[in-house]
């Protein structure tokens, strides 16, 4: 059984006062100019920590915060080192450039985000309780409301103590992100959680067979929507009104786009959440700022065109926030590019992003 012992590395919370922001070719050239030193490291086990794990995870954290790594030997003459998001989606675009730059180094391997151990001899070690495909089983959980959603329930199948829960949980969760993939894991699952065991009617499925199912959902689903695009501009928009503690919240809403009958087609949610002060205007923001909201919004409109997969859906403000609302086909480029606009505007703003095929989010805007 090849368990997972030859890895190393790095998750601890990178503190910002430290960071001194370098780019992405800065790294990889003071990378370059030490590597034959990091692949002894990682060679001979010796000092790994403090030889490349920590002068690693460090720099590439100038690069961007929220960014982890693993190492090992691919065998005698090759080092891999895997940097990973460790699921926040919000990395993802960073990452992959990061990897994408990389230079060509002859005893290196340079990997995007953690790949699938699918393989029969991969498990995982945690305490006494080791996690492989002879223990870890799942299956599938239906919601005739939400049909295209892929809902996995997983299940331990060897006796533990109630005190061993979370243990149990923490490594079917670990098995199965490393046995998927990231990416897959990430991207592909709606809904994964852990039960203590399957209803009595329920048959329980190895999982082997985990990675099949999900294309075969994957495949129905991009069956289903491919090639389904939205053009709004003759789109009717809606205004609504909320009151909560004696202050107006100010709604907008695509009138056809929420009533849209194949919203999976566009599964991810992107949020921008502009904050100001609640305390002066009602909660509301001052007219120059509404302004420079407008402009930004606009801009953001013309690179991310609905014609492309981008839809502008809604928008609240309100008790000190303004919420603006996208669904769309991906969501690598909505985050870079939101990123990127914040180096040209005058205020602050935060970027969520989750997969939500049937805009579960927005049903306040469902009136």
């Amino acid at each position: 059984m090849k368990f997972l012992k030859n890895l190393f590395g790095k998750k601890e919370n990178f503190k910002s006062s430290q960071v001194v922001p370098i780019t992405v070719y800065e790294f990889w050239n003071w990378f370059e100019q030490h590597e034959s030193k990091f692949f002894k490291a990682i060679k001979v086990h010796n000092n790994i920590e403090a030889e490349f794990i920590d002068p690693v995870y460090n720099k590439l954290n100038q690069v961007k915060e929220g960014i982890f790594i693993l190492a090992g030997m691919l065998n005698d003459h090759t080092a891999e080192l895997i940097i990973t998001a460790e699921g926040n989606l919000l990395n993802f675009p960073h990452i992959k450039k990061i990897v994408e730059s990389a230079p060509k180094l002859q005893n290196w391997k340079f990997t995007a985000f953690k790949p699938s151990s699918n393989s029969p001899d991969f498990g995982i070690q945690m305490g006494t309780k080791s996690f492989t495909d002879k223990n870890v089983y799942f299956f599938p959980e239906n919601n005739p409301l939400y049909p295209d959603e892929i809902s996995i329930k997983l299940v331990y199948k060897e006796r533990y103590d109630q005190n061993e829960f979370s243990l149990i949980v923490n490594g079917i969760f670990i098995f199965v992100e490393n046995y998927l993939g990231e990416i897959k894991q990430a991207t592909q699952v709606d809904r994964i959680s852990i039960e203590h065991s399957a209803p009595k009617e329920v048959e329980l499925i190895p999982i082997s067979k985990l990675n099949d199912y999900i294309n075969w959902r994957e495949k129905e689903f991009e069956e289903k929507y491919n090639g389904t695009f939205l053009h709004s501009d003759e789109s009717k928009y809606t205004s609504l009104e909320w009151e909560i503690e004696d202050k107006v919240i100010i709604g907008v809403v695509n009138a056809d786009l929420i009533k849209w009958d194949k919203k999976a087609s566009h599964p991810w949610i992107v949020v921008i959440i502009i904050k100001f002060d609640e305390k002066k205007n009602n909660g509301m923001p001052n007219p120059n700022a509404l302004q420079l909201y407008y402009e930004f919004e606009d801009r953001v409109r013309d690179i991310l065109p609905d014609k492309e997969g981008y839809l502008h859906v809604a928008q609240k403000t309100g008790l000190g926030k303004r919420e603006i609302f996208y669904a769309n086909k991906d969501f690598m480029k909505p985050i870079q590019v939101l990123q990127e606009m914040k180096n040209n505007v005058s205020f602050e703003y935060e970027i969520d992003v989750f997969k939500d095929k049937y805009w579960q989010c927005m049903k306040q805007f469902e009136h």
